[in-house]
């Protein structure tokens, strides 16, 4: 367990049984999403069926506990893991925090999973209605400058869609969510075709 996962966050006996239930499959796969709600939500084996893919989402969790996935990625042994998150805990930890725990995700990863591409994703706007539950814009754009400055300084690739999912003031456009932070078809599409070129490169 990283330190940063031991300060804050433990391992319930579901996620011990998720993890038991993985590791004694066997089954290994080619691309692994990990991330909370948006990465649950979505469905690349289905957007990708000759590929092998899995996902690893669990809604509202923070970066903090992505480091459950850690044996479970190692198990199913995926050439790429895509990595989406930041947004739960912004508003009580800031953005400096998460990133702390990014870096120290990223070293933990790559323990884990060696032979195994790290591929770090800009996380999402949210409408404006949304900034009081969540964090206010501006931070979430000083999280994805952050972000990618910490996966340039640990030679990773970033991919960013936060621009295609804005209206013209700069939030999350309102006619692709329901409750102001998840979206529908409209963003799974712009990240599909994000990712397609890491998929089949």
């Amino acid at each position: 367990m990283p330190e940063y996962a031991r300060r804050r966050w433990e391992k319930d006996w579901k996620t011990k049984a998720w993890e038991n239930c993985v590791i004694k499959s066997g089954i290994k796969t080619d691309y692994a999403f990990v991330g909370s709600s948006s990465t649950y939500i979505s469905n690349f084996g289905k957007e990708f069926p000759d590929k092998k893919i899995m996902t690893f989402g669990v809604p509202g969790y923070p970066v903090a506990a992505f480091w459950e996935m850690g044996e479970m990625l190692k198990a199913v042994s995926p050439k790429k893991i895509f990595i989406l998150g930041g947004i739960n805990g912004m508003k009580e930890g800031g953005a400096d925090e998460i990133i702390e725990d990014y870096r120290e995700l990223l070293d933990y990863f790559g323990e884990m999973v060696p032979s195994a591409e790290l591929i770090v994703q800009a996380i999402w706007p949210i409408t404006k209605s949304a900034t009081e539950r969540y964090c206010s814009i501006d931070t979430i754009k000083d999280f994805n400058e952050k972000l990618e400055k910490l996966a340039n300084e640990k030679g990773k690739r970033f991919i960013n869609i936060y621009n295609e999912l804005t209206d013209e003031t700069g939030y999350l456009k309102s006619d692709i969510t329901s409750d102001g932070i998840h979206c529908g078809p409209f963003a799974y599409n712009k990240w599909k075709e994000a990712v397609k070129t890491y998929i089949y490169e």
